[in-house]
């Protein structure tokens, strides 16, 4: 039996009760599926006798003061310099804020993080714990496979014994004809420093150039030898290949290969990895950096990773065009990795892999991309929508729990003529990213439409720039009615283009552009501003003061700057901060729910309310409303429009207006166009209501004289 593996983790303090209290909140803490195990120091001697027997510890969790002021601080330069242990993550706590080891300390003996004592909720604790881990992983990773580089190294002994540079050389054009398994001319070119190339050490047809300069050679193989010196990269045309060899010392050198046969790809693999070995050679101290794996396979589920990808598309389009192409997007994935923790999410995208390596056996060739996405190539008759769909139609297991997932697909053939491997992938996943954004759509082929679409996105972008420098962003306000009263208790603010002389686009027209761009925060400050200008004049002007409420997106919202936007725009202008409400919509709950809940603590502290739109239609729970700090449920119209009709919606909106008064919130129905809706939501004895019933949005100049001649 496998004896089970447990990450180490050092507490070291002085408090016993900070031991305490640390393993209580990790208990039961599992990373990338293994447990921790603790060891308990009480003073850096102590620590560092522990250290000594396990060399192998994964994270420090370090206290500044103990037995000195400074103790931790010595104990971490003793780690790094006499330990040598450099790849075990080091996390200083301390218990107040001039104890903080200062920023030349941090980078000199590369200290993880730190925290204080105070901040280090069990939440933060974890994820520091984690963040630790993973970076220690990584470490291992690269140290693992710098010693496994050094094994190769050794192993070529014979290339590796001679004394010069020139002997050097000429083993080089020996060990390439090896690998190519023929006959090959074969010439090197270094370049120093300071100087012109060339030719150190050549055979057969290249030997009469040796010490002569590079401007000396055949004008083809001048320009692609010198187009390599400047791209620093490597070229292959057909038989011919030139190798980039980076170098301190001669600058950078490159070797020109003429083969007797086309090279193939796998032989190009071959001499790029031996032009790194060649590097380390001409050095004699350089690594080569990562193995052919890690360059071309993705080490999480264990697949081939983009460049591969590629490289297969590439290999298929020379042999059979009759092949379709699918980028695959886990639908549920973030969602699930934000709730249940990045181990689930691993787990997720592994066994998904696996699924999808499963009806990759045969003729196919699978790939992930990149975070949720995976991308298939295989046979128009294997590789269809329907069969790759039904992957997805059985939960994946995790853990021992059911996880029910989808996936959204974009498709393209690859007959496309004109099409390079990196053209078709990213057709593709401009398909991809348009089934994802449809409604009820879980596949999308790559059509020349696509293309258009996304070419009059750039041109919207740009009119949209204009727009905003121009000022043409404008606002249409709808009022909020007391259902009982039939007082005005609010307005929503709602964002209007109206380009050049007097054509209105309709939001639906560039808010998703703007969205895509980030104009969308331009335009959600703009909006904001506006609002709180137009309620102080209508104030001031004698109207009954009345809350006011805007739109903010989740890109808006959850921005690095958006607080500090907040409290700014509320000291500009002369409105009852508990007049404004922000509203927001559910899907901040799928991007970072303790961020948003900050910044909705926030906007409270400045006097502001909150509201949920669109509420019913998004991602929500019990749990996560009763963390929200907000006002206001605001039904969507979606549910309003079928209340005549539709029992489903009838239910709906009941449901949700006693969850809103069990949570003491107010609620607010949107979308109501009739009185037979307005009865219904009277009988509910919802809050407010809003809607064409009552007013479509209006003008500014409109909405002063609806209010001016309304019936109070």
């Amino acid at each position: 039996m496998e004896e089970e593996k447990f990450w180490k983790v050092l507490i070291v303090d002085d408090d016993e009760q900070t031991h305490l209290v640390t393993k209580m909140a990790l208990r039961g803490t599992e990373v990338l599926e293994r447990g921790i195990e603790f060891f308990d120091a009480y003073d850096s001697s102590q620590a560092y006798e522990i250290l000594e027997q396990n060399r192998d510890m994964t994270v420090i969790l370090l206290d500044v003061v103990m037995e000195t002021d400074h103790a931790g601080l010595d104990l971490v330069r003793r780690i790094r310099k006499e330990l040598e242990l450099l790849s075990v993550r080091i996390i200083i706590r301390t218990g107040q804020a001039g104890e903080a080891p200062e920023l030349e300390v941090i980078q000199t003996y590369d200290i993880n993080d730190y925290k204080m004592k105070s901040e280090l909720t069990r939440t933060r604790l974890v994820s520091s714990l984690v963040s630790a881990i993973r970076s220690y992983v990584q470490f291992e990773t690269l140290d693992n496979n710098r010693r496994g580089m050094e094994r190769i190294i050794t192993s070529s002994r014979e290339l590796f014994l001679s004394k010069t540079v020139s002997d050097f050389s000429n083993r080089v054009i020996s060990q390439i004809e090896e690998i190519l398994s023929s006959t090959c001319n074969v010439c090197i070119c270094l370049k120093r420093k300071s100087g012109m190339a060339y030719v150190k050490s050549a055979n057969r047809n290249y030997e009469r150039y040796i010490g002569l300069s590079l401007e000396e050679l055949g004008e083809e193989d001048r320009a692609s030898a010198e187009k390599t010196f400047s791209e620093e990269s490597p070229r292959f045309i057909g038989g011919k290949a030139f190798l980039y060899i980076p170098n301190d010392h001669i600058h950078s050198g490159v070797i020109v290969i003429n083969a007797d046969h086309s090279i193939s790809a796998e032989e190009q693999q071959l001499l790029n990895v031996f032009a790194v070995q060649i590097s380390v050679g001409f050095e004699n101290q350089y690594l080569l950096d990562r193995l052919h794996k890690s360059a071309y396979f993705d080490p999480l589920c264990q697949l081939p990773n983009r460049t591969s990808f590629l490289d297969e598309i590439l290999r298929r389009q020379s042999e059979d065009k009759n092949q379709n192409i699918a980028l695959i997007d886990v639908i549920q994935f973030s969602e699930i990795n934000n709730s249940m923790g990045y181990p689930v999410g691993d787990s997720l995208l592994r066994t998904v892999a696996e699924r999808l390596s499963h009806f990759c056996r045969d003729k196919s060739f699978i790939a992930r991309l990149g975070g949720d996405t995976f991308a298939i190539i295989g046979p128009n008759e294997t590789v269809v929508p329907e069969k790759l769909l039904a992957l997805f139609g059985e939960p994946f297991e995790i853990g021992g729990d059911l996880y029910p997932v989808k996936a959204t697909i974009g498709m393209i053939e690859m007959d496309i003529p004109d099409m390079s491997p990196q053209d078709l992938v990213q057709k593709a996943d401009m398909a991809l990213r348009s089934a994802k954004k449809a409604e009820g759509v879980v596949c999308h082929y790559y059509d020349r439409e696509m293309d258009r679409s996304a070419k009059s996105r750039i041109l919207i972008t740009k009119d949209l720039k204009r727009a905003i420098d121009s000022d043409e962003m404008l606002l249409h306000f709808q009022p909020q009615l007391d259902l009982i009263t039939g007082k005005l208790n609010g307005v929503e603010s709602l964002i209007r283009w109206q380009k050049g002389k007097g054509e209105l686009i309709p939001p639906s027209s560039f808010v998703p552009v703007a969205e895509q761009s980030g104009l969308i925060i331009n335009i959600g400050e703009i909006a904001f501003r506006k609002s709180l200008a137009f309620l102080e004049r209508w104030i001031k002007e004698g109207f009954s003061p009345f809350r006011i409420g805007v739109n903010v997106s989740v890109r808006q919202f959850l921005g690095d700057d958006f607080q500090t936007f907040l409290s700014e725009s509320v000291g500009q202008y002369a409105v009852d901060p508990s007049l404004i409400e922000l509203e927001i919509t559910e899907s901040i709950l799928m991007h970072d729910l303790d961020k948003g809940i900050r910044i909705m603590k926030h906007a409270k502290d400045l006097g502001m309310s909150i509201a949920i739109d669109d509420f019913g239609t998004g991602f929500s729970s019990l749990s996560y409303l009763q963390k929200l700090p907000i006002d206001r449920l605001k039904i969507d119209r979606s549910f309003i429009m079928n209340l005549e009709h539709d029992t489903k919606a009838q239910k709906l909106t009941q449901m949700i207006v006693q969850l809103g008064k069990q949570l003491n919130l107010e609620l607010i129905a949107e979308g109501v166009e009739t009185e037979e809706q307005l009865g219904f939501l009277r009988a509910l004895e919802c809050d407010e209501v809003q809607g064409f019933l009552f007013s479509r949005p209006l003008p500014e100049s409109d909405f002063r004289s609806w209010m001016n001649g309304r019936t109070l």
